[in-house]
Parts: structure tokens; C-alpha cells; sequence
């Protein structure tokens, strides 16, 4: 991410030095560049996590899932993790 090439950069031009107390970049390049983080609000973030929740049943049904289909579907797909379920 751009996040990180820039801490990058920054560390190769202010916080490290060659042999000859020189630091490895002369300029950062990466510091013309804004980075803009999204903001999400609280509401928006509940919204998101509302999404995730189980409601009504679906906690049931997942259950059932796990206890009746779930072994099939791992017995067709993947036997190595059969053997663990």
C-alpha cells in the first residue's frame, strides 16, 4: 500500500545510514504524496457490523448446518480436513 512505501521511504532517507553516515536516500520522493483515509462514521461502522451478526435463526440453521451438512461437504472437498472434523 501507499501507507507503507511511505514509511518505507522515510525510513531509508531519515532513519538509516551507510558506512559513511550517509542515509540511503537522498530525497524522499514519497512525501509529495497525500495519502486521504476514508472516514466512517459510527453509524455507518454499527450498520456494517449488523450485517455480520446472526439474526433471527440464523444462528439455528448454522448449527444445523454444521451438525448435518457441514460433513459432507468437507468429506467431497477436502478429506485432510474431514479427518480433523
Amino acid at each position: 500500500t501507499f501507507s507503507a512505501l511511505k514509511s518505507l521511504f522515510k525510513y531509508l532517507s531519515q532513519k538509516t545510514e551507510d558506512e559513511y553516515g550517509n542515509s540511503y536516500l537522498s530525497r524522499n520522493v514519497m512525501d509529495k504524496i497525500e495519502l486521504h483515509k476514508e472516514k466512517i462514521d459510527a453509524a455507518a461502522r454499527a450498520d456494517d457490523v449488523a450485517n455480520m451478526i446472526f439474526n433471527n435463526n440464523d444462528d439455528a440453521a448454522f448449527l444445523r448446518f454444521l451438525a448435518n451438512d457441514y460433513e459432507f461437504i468437507l468429506k467431497e472437498t477436502s478429506t485432510r480436513k474431514y479427518n480433523y472434523f
